[in-house]
């Protein structure tokens, strides 16, 4: 079984980057908990309207240093 679309796209448009990185913090932890479990970090849908703000390109960042700092 494998885990998707576990983070609120709303929480990455309106959450400050330290709230949303407690919210994949939670993610990671329990999308990769137990033997078995395949996981992957992603939005549950894309953002609205075709620019992203500047707090929503900085949770993308906190997803993308999330996952580099898991190696």
């Amino acid at each position: 079984m494998v885990l998707f679309g576990n983070l609120e796209v709303s929480d990455i448009e309106n959450l400050a980057p330290s709230e949303f990185a407690k919210k994949v913090e939670t993610a990671v932890s329990e999308g990769t908990g137990g033997k078995g479990r395949g996981f992957v970090l992603m939005p549950s849908a894309c953002p609205y309207g075709r620019r992203l703000s500047k707090q929503a390109l900085a949770n993308y960042r906190v997803m993308l240093e999330a996952v580099g700092a898991m190696d």
